[in-house]
């Protein structure tokens, strides 16, 4: 990952949050974050991981995590998050999870981006930064 000081893929949350960083702070890769522009804020301990600003310079919550499938072990209620960003989408197209509050969520695929939909009242983006690198190394901007 040369455009990048991080030289091994993730292999824990915390090592997802210092990627999505270095992503996000590049001039050159901060596109592909696509709907965040800056970290407002960190927290490993509170119910949501990030205070982000998207595009717009509003106010987003971000749920970090290295698989998919950890949001729902961790039983994060939907409403602690606009967005979530992981290493890798471990679950299937169209498979649906339930959180401790009952709500079901549902893994979808939309126009080649990953989205959890909550019936019709919320949609969350997932950010993949596994398929970020794979982008960033077809282009040969990280080795």
């Amino acid at each position: 990952m040369n455009e990048f000081s991080i030289a091994k893929q993730p292999d824990n949350e915390s090592q997802v949050a210092l990627l999505f960083t270095a992503i996000i702070a590049n001039q050159n890769t901060k596109h592909l974050a696509k709907y965040i522009s800056k970290i407002g804020h960190y927290s490993h301990n509170s119910t949501t991981d990030m205070i982000c600003l998207d595009t717009n310079n509003k106010k987003v919550l971000v749920e970090i995590e290295y698989k998919l499938s950890s949001l729902f072990r961790h039983d994060h209620p939907f409403e602690t998050f606009d967005y979530v960003v992981c290493w890798e989408v471990d679950l299937n197209i169209n498979e649906k999870k339930k959180l401790r509050d009952g709500n079901v969520l549902c893994l979808m695929k939309e126009s080649r981006e990953w989205i959890l939909k909550f019936d019709a009242q919320k949609i969350i983006p997932v950010i993949e930064l596994k398929t970020i690198i794979k982008i960033l190394k077809k282009s040969k901007r990280i080795g």
